[in-house]
């Protein structure tokens, strides 16, 4: 697992083994498939939104309020291109997210984004195969319904 600058770890996730499903939407155009690709991996990262949210230590409930999913970026790399989504907390208010995850000299560690992946993980990729399954059905009967 890589590292981020911050000394983080980043959770990655790759679908392989979906032969199938992959065929199938690489009968699709480039432009559609990014976009139905892009949709999967949105619904797998609120997954791990959601079971962040549920774990995060709360005081005064900034920080829980700050998480979000936010998409980071789309490259073209492979297939359907690397298109990462990232949960994170906004700033200000949740600035201080690595200090509670990670801990500090003065403080223990509240772990609640790993911990989060690792229970939702499972989740995410069923969400991912889903709206993989949705998207691709929906825009190969676009054409039939005109």
């Amino acid at each position: 697992m890589a590292t981020n600058k911050a000394g983080g770890e980043w959770f990655s996730v790759s679908l392989k083994g979906f032969e199938e499903t992959r065929k199938l939407l690489e009968l699709l155009p480039d432009k559609i498939q990014r976009n139905v690709m892009k949709q999967a991996m949105a619904a797998g990262a609120r997954k791990i939104l959601q079971e962040a949210r549920r774990r995060v230590p709360v005081r005064t409930g900034e920080l829980k309020k700050s998480l979000e999913v936010k998409f980071v970026k789309a490259a073209s790399q492979g297939t359907f291109g690397r298109i990462v989504y990232k949960v994170q907390a906004k700033r200000p208010q949740g600035s201080h997210a690595n200090l509670v995850e990670l801990g500090t000299t003065r403080a223990q560690p509240h772990p609640f984004l790993r911990p989060a992946f690792d229970v939702a993980k499972d989740q995410a990729l069923a969400a991912i195969m889903e709206k993989l399954s949705k998207g691709i059905l929906k825009e190969a009967t676009k054409g039939k319904r005109k």
